[in-house]
C-alpha cells in the first residue's frame, strides 16, 4: 500500500517536544524541589492546546527514580472505587480496591518523589470534590498531583481550606511565534513554509501538526486566515482525502463512538472482521490505546463526526444506532468490573440535551458540591427558613440535627454556602425519622406497596434548595444533580429507585419526564398548605446501564423513525396470526370461513391504517406491518386484541377470533415492497411463540418503550430457532 498523508502524520508525531521551555522548566524544577511549592497543578486549556504533550515533556525530563502514575480519565470508572483499582495497579499490579490509607502506605515506600496524572480530567466532574477533600490530602507529602484539563478548575480548589497555597493554575495558550517556527521546521519544512503556515495556525499545537503534514505532501500549501477550528477542519478534510475510502469510511464511524474495539469497528461498518481497519487506526498519530480500546484525539473526532453529520446526517444516526445495539447487548453480558466502559460509552452517544445534561449540566463546574460541616448548619437553616414553608422547614431541620451526614453543600467563590441537598439510602438512617417525616413516610409507604429485590438499593433525594431561587434550576441544582448522578454510578449494578421531592411540579414535568421520572399521586403531601409532589424513577432490573440504553435507543429510534425507507432504517415488524385457524375452516366450512377471514382483514387493515402502520403483505390468515414508531406498533397490537376480544353480540365476526401477535425492532432490508433480514424472522419466530390474546415482544423493544403507559410481564428466556443466544421475552398486558 502507497505511503499516506496519515503515514506522514504519524511519523511527524515522533518528533522530539518543541516549545513551551519556559513553562516547562519551572514546572520540573518545583518538581524536584526539596519541599514542592504546590502539591497539585491544574494545567488546561482548549482542546489541540497541547497539555497532555506538556505533561509526558514533564514527567520525561524528571529523574529516572521518580514514580510516575498516568491516568487517562477516559479509561477509569469516575468513582472512588474506580480511581482507587487504577492506582493500585499502577502500583503494585493488582487491580483489587484498596482504601485510600493502603494506597497511601504503598506510595509512600515507593520512592523519593511520586507524580501522579490526571488526563483528560474534564471528564472528572463527578469526582473532583472527593479527590480534593479526600484522597490527595492523605498521600503522602512525596506525592505531586498534575491535572490535564479543557476546563479550567471549579472554585472549591482557591476556596477549600489549605488549598490555596497548595495550588497552582497553568494555563496553555497558543505558542509563541519563534517557539511554532521552531516546531515547525523540526518537522522537516523550510523556513519559508514555517513562516507560511504559522500565519494561519497562529501557534496551535494541534493545527500546526496537521499543517506540517499536509505542508510535507502540498509544499505550496495555504489556507485563507480563519478561526482555528476552521482551520484544523479544512486540514482534517485534507487528510481524508489522501486516504482510501474504506478507511476513510471506518475513521467516520469510529467518530460517532466514544471508543473503538475490533468487535464494535465492524458492527459499526457490518462487516464480519475489521481486523485491517482497526489495525490501520492503531497508526495513526491522533489515536491513543487506552487499556481497552481505541479513541481518536477529541479534536479529529468531533471535527470527523461534524463533516459527517453535514453530508450524511443519516449515515452518522445509523451508526449511532449500531453502535447503540452493539454496546447494549454487551453490557447486559458484561460482568461490573468491566461495566464501566459500558456506561461511557452509552453516555457519549446521548445527544438528547435533557438526558445529556443530566450528567454534563452547564454551569455545574462553577459550583463546589462538598459534605456539610458543623460550620454551615446556620446557613442551611437560614436557607430553609427563608424558602421553605414553616413545616418544611422544621422537619429538614430535624435532618440537619439528626442526619448531618446526608447534606452537600453547594460552594461558590462568592458564598460559602450558595445551597444544598439530603440524598441518602433509606435502609441507612434512623427509621424513626424516616416513617415521622411525611414525605418520606409517604415514599417508604409506596416502597413497602411496591417492593424492590433484597439486592436492589434506593435512593430517597428529600430537597435541593438554592439561596437564590429555591428549587427552580440554575447552578446549584446542576451541581446537586451531578453529584447525585455520581451516587448513581457508585450504587450500580443494584441501583434500582430513587423518590424527590418537588413543589412545582409543571415546570419540572418537561425535563424529568423524558429520563422516566412519574409522579406518584399517592405520595404527594402537604405542608403548612404547600403541595410537594413525588417524583419516581424506577431504573428497571439492568439498573443505570439498562436504563442508560432505553434512553439512547428510544433517542435514536426517534431520530431515524423520518428517515426515508431502505436499508439501515430502524422499523418495528409487526406479525398476527389467527390461533385454530384450521380448524375454523374445517368446522364452518369454506364460505362461512371465508366471511370471517374477510373481516379479520377489514379490522386489521383498518386498525394499521389508524395508527400508522403499513401493511406488508397478508398471510391468509395473518399479517406482517410495519411501523416507525414502536409505541405506533404496540398501541396497534393492543387495539387490534381488543377488537377480537368482543362478544359475539356486538361484534362483526360471525365466529370468534383469537389471535396472536409478536414485535420486534431493527434495521431490516425492503426489497420490491417487502421486508427481509434477522430483524424481520426474529418478529415472526416471537409471534409463533405467543397464545391466544398474547402479545409478546423481546428484551430491547422493551427498553425502547421505558416511560411509557404499557404494563408488561416477563416470561423469560426462550430459545430461538436461528438464533445463537436466548431471547428475554415480555407478553405485553393489554386487559382493562
Amino acid at each position: 500500500m502507497a505511503r499516506t498523508l496519515s503515514d506522514r502524520l504519524s511519523e511527524a508525531a515522533l518528533g522530539a517536544f518543541v516549545g513551551r521551555e519556559d513553562e516547562l522548566r519551572a514546572l520540573t524544577d518545583a518538581l524536584q524541589a526539596p519541599d514542592p511549592p504546590f502539591a497539585v497543578a491544574f494545567i488546561h486549556g482548549p482542546g489541540g492546546i497541547g497539555k497532555s504533550s506538556f505533561v509526558r515533556a514533564t514527567l520525561d525530563a524528571l529523574p529516572k527514580e521518580y514514580q510516575r502514575l498516568w491516568l487517562d480519565c477516559r479509561d477509569v470508572e469516575p468513582t472512588a472505587d474506580g480511581v482507587l483499582s487504577a492506582l493500585a495497579a499502577l502500583v503494585s499490579g493488582e487491580s483489587k480496591p484498596v482504601d485510600v490509607e493502603t494506597l497511601s502506605q504503598r506510595l509512600a515506600h515507593q520512592s523519593p518523589r511520586c507524580v501522579i496524572v490526571f488526563d483528560t480530567y474534564e471528564l472528572f466532574g463527578l469526582l473532583d470534590t472527593w479527590l480534593r477533600q479526600i484522597l490527595l490530602p492523605a498521600l503522602p507529602a512525596s506525592v505531586v498531583t498534575l491535572i490535564a484539563s479543557r476546563e479550567p478548575p471549579s472554585p472549591g480548589w482557591a476556596t477549600s481550606p489549605g488549598w490555596s497555597g497548595m495550588f497552582r493554575e497553568i494555563q496553555l495558550h497558543a505558542l509563541g511565534q519563534a517557539q511554532s517556527l521552531s516546531m515547525l521546521r523540526s518537522r522537516g519544512l523550510s523556513e519559508e513554509q514555517a513562516r507560511r503556515i504559522n500565519e494561519f495556525t497562529r501557534g496551535h499545537p494541534l493545527a500546526s501538526e496537521l499543517a506540517a503534514a499536509a505542508g510535507r505532501a502540498h509544499p505550496h500549501l495555504q489556507i485563507e486566515e480563519a478561526a482555528i477550528p476552521r482551520v484544523v477542519a479544512r486540514l482534517t478534510e485534507m487528510l481524508l482525502s489522501g486516504l482510501d475510502a474504506h478507511f476513510v469510511e471506518a475513521l467516520e464511524a469510529c467518530s460517532t463512538v466514544r471508543r473503538i474495539t475490533e468487535p464494535l469497528l465492524a458492527a459499526l461498518l457490518e462487516t464480519p472482521s475489521a481486523r485491517l481497519q482497526f489495525d490501520a487506526l492503531r497508526r495513526l498519530s491522533f489515536v491513543s490505546a487506552l487499556r481497552d480500546g481505541l479513541v481518536l484525539h477529541d479534536v479529529m473526532r468531533d471535527t470527523i463526526a461534524y463533516g459527517l453529520v453535514q453530508r450524511d446526517p443519516g449515515r452518522h444516526a445509523t451508526y449511532k444506532l449500531r453502535a447503540w445495539q452493539y454496546l447494549h447487548n454487551e453490557s447486559l453480558r458484561s460482568p461490573k468490573t468491566v461495566l464501566w466502559q459500558y456506561t461511557a460509552d452509552l453516555l457519549y452517544l446521548v445527544q438528547n440535551p435533557i438526558v445529556h445534561n443530566a450528567f454534563f449540566f452547564p454551569g455545574a463546574r462553577d459550583v463546589s458540591i462538598e459534605p456539610a460541616l458543623p460550620a454551615d448548619r446556620d446557613a442551611i437553616k437560614m436557607i430553609c427558613e427563608s424558602i421553605e414553608p414553616q413545616d418544611s422547614a422544621a422537619w429538614l431541620q430535624r435532618w440537619l440535627d439528626r442526619h448531618q451526614d446526608t447534606f452537600m453543600v453547594a460552594r461558590t467563590t462568592l458564598e460559602r454556602v450558595a445551597g444544598f441537598h439530603l440524598v441518602f439510602e433509606h435502609k441507612h438512617i434512623d427509621s424513626t425519622l424516616l416513617r415521622s417525616d411525611p414525605i418520606t413516610a409517604a415514599w417508604c409507604a409506596h416502597l413497602d406497596r411496591n417492593p424492590v429485590m433484597p439486592h436492589e438499593r434506593v435512593l430517597f433525594l428529600r430537597r435541593i434548595l438554592a439561596r437564590e431561587g429555591g428549587e427552580a434550576s440554575g447552578p446549584v441544582s446542576a451541581a446537586s444533580i451531578l453529584d447525585i448522578k455520581r451516587l448513581y454510578l457508585e450504587l450500580r449494578p443494584n441501583l434500582r429507585r430513587i423518590y424527590s421531592a418537588v413543589v412545582d411540579l409543571a415546570s419540572r414535568l418537561p425535563f424529568v419526564t423524558p429520563l422516566g421520572f412519574v409522579p406518584i399521586e399517592e405520595a404527594h403531601v402537604t405542608l403548612s398548605g404547600v403541595r410537594y409532589h413525588t417524583l419516581m424513577l424506577d431504573f428497571g432490573p439492568a439498573s443505570i446501564d439498562g436504563w442508560l440504553s432505553r434512553l439512547i435507543g428510544v433517542e435514536l429510534s426517534e431520530k431515524l423513525a423520518g428517515r426515508a425507507s431502505g436499508a439501515g432504517v430502524l422499523r418495528t415488524v409487526l406479525f398476527t396470526d389467527i390461533v385454530g385457524h384450521t380448524d375454523m375452516m374445517r368446522r364452518l366450512g369454506d364460505a362461512k370461513g371465508r366471511d370471517v377471514l374477510r373481516e379479520h382483514e377489514r379490522i386489521t387493515r383498518d386498525t394499521l391504517k389508524q395508527h400508522g402502520g403499513a401493511e406488508v403483505k397478508t398471510m391468509g390468515d395473518g399479517f406482517m406491518a410495519s411501523f416507525s414508531s414502536v409505541s405506533s406498533a404496540l398501541e396497534c397490537a393492543i387495539t387490534l386484541q381488543r377488537a377480537f376480544n368482543v362478544p359475539l353480540s356486538t361484534s362483526h365476526l360471525p365466529e370468534p377470533i383469537s389471535i396472536r401477535v409478536g414485535l420486534n425492532a431493527g434495521e431490516p432490508i425492503e426489497e420490491n415492497g417487502d421486508l427481509f433480514g434477522s430483524t424481520v424472522i426474529l418478529a415472526s419466530r416471537i409471534a409463533a411463540q405467543a397464545s391466544g390474546g398474547e402479545i409478546l415482544i423481546p428484551e430491547p423493544v422493551r427498553h425502547l418503550l421505558s416511560g411509557k403507559s404499557f404494563v408488561f410481564t416477563d416470561r423469560g428466556e426462550r430459545d430461538i430457532k436461528g438464533f445463537a443466544d436466548a431471547v428475554r421475552l415480555h407478553e405485553v398486558r393489554w386487559r382493562e
